[in-house]
């Protein structure tokens, strides 16, 4: 494994490789991952503009305290209420405009990893607890594992994720084919907050291997507030699988469900990685998370640790 740092003003980008073709290039702004390569070709998408990716987007990046959105930028945990960033209408979204994904971790290199570290104080973003989060990364062959943990010196929510977007060396992911054995899907308001789960449309079910644009640029989600796929599932298998021409990226996670969004809000005349403008449905998001609303089970309780897992298994298949 070879490994190369770039220091930058606004940001510190560590690129690993190893003798498989597989490279992985993080930064230290988000505990981000800010390119997955194999053979040279992108799986994922970033700008090109390092500085533009340190300060806006979520691209990659690790999202917290609370991924997804919360109406009101309101929580009630445990008979107090606690307002969290407004960043999105009257409501929040991951964690705000000074939530995880824009903080710089410490990191340190080991063999085949890095770990980024992260003190958020009590109530950065909101909610209670000095909370210590930790962020590693593992290379093998061309597999990308990683585990997120975190302690906290009070009772207090967290609901992190990794927020990267794939796209397997296409010119868009409309083609690609997604399998996500689930039958049942969130609702929404007319905010995009969860409302609850719903047996799955056959427009948005990708039970067996579908192609993206088949749901996305149907009526029902074009012409909606979300403009295409913006939709938490609820996994009945584990593995998650999407599939270009070229290459297949089979992901697993212990989290109960997976937000799918399709790029629906593109930024005009970024350029993103592989030279390509940044388009509507250029790239798929797959954010494994704990469901929005459950705030029971996103509880990280005084002085005990907890952590997730995510796993990216990558494979040549033409």
């Amino acid at each position: 494994m070879k490994y190369e740092i770039e220091k930058r003003e606004k940001g510190t980008f560590i690129h690993f490789s190893n003798e498989e073709g597989f490279e992985v290039t993080f930064c230290d702004v988000g505990a981000s991952i800010y390119e997955i390569k194999l053979d040279g070709i992108s799986l994922t998408s970033s700008p090109m503009d390092k500085d533009y990716f340190v300060e806006n987007g979520y691209w990659g990046k690790t999202i917290g305290r609370l991924s997804g959105r919360t109406k009101n930028a309101e929580v009630d945990f445990e008979g107090k209420k606690y307002n969290l960033p407004i960043n999105e209408g009257n409501n929040s979204l991951h964690g705000g405009k000074e939530g995880f994904s824009f903080k710089r971790f410490d990191y340190r290199i080991k063999e085949d990893s890095i770990v980024f570290t992260l003190v958020s104080s009590a109530f950065d973003q909101g909610l209670p607890g000095n909370v210590k989060l930790e962020v590693e990364y593992t290379i093998k062959n061309t597999i990308l594992n990683i585990e997120l943990r975190w302690k906290s010196d009070e009772d207090t929510l967290l609901n992190p994720t990794i927020h990267t977007y794939f796209n397997l060396g296409e010119k868009d992911i409309k083609n690609h084919l997604l399998c996500l054995k689930s039958s049942k899907v969130s609702s929404y308001d007319n905010e995009l907050i969860p409302t609850g789960f719903v047996d799955v449309p056959d427009y948005m079910d990708f039970s067996n291997p579908k192609e993206i644009g088949e749901s996305m640029d149907k009526d029902e989600l074009k012409k909606s507030r979300a403009r295409g796929i913006d939709h938490c599932y609820l996994p009945e298998e584990k593995a998650i699988s999407l599939q270009s021409k070229r290459f297949r990226l089979t992901l697993t996670s212990d989290r109960p469900c997976i937000q799918v969004y399709s790029n629906n809000y593109p930024v005009d005349n970024l350029l993103m990685s592989g030279n390509k403008l940044d388009s509507r449905g250029l790239s798929l998001a797959l954010e494994p998370f704990i469901y929005p609303n459950d705030f029971c089970l996103m509880k990280s309780k005084k002085e005990v640790w907890s952590k997730m897992y995510i796993k990216y298994e990558f494979e040549r298949i033409g």
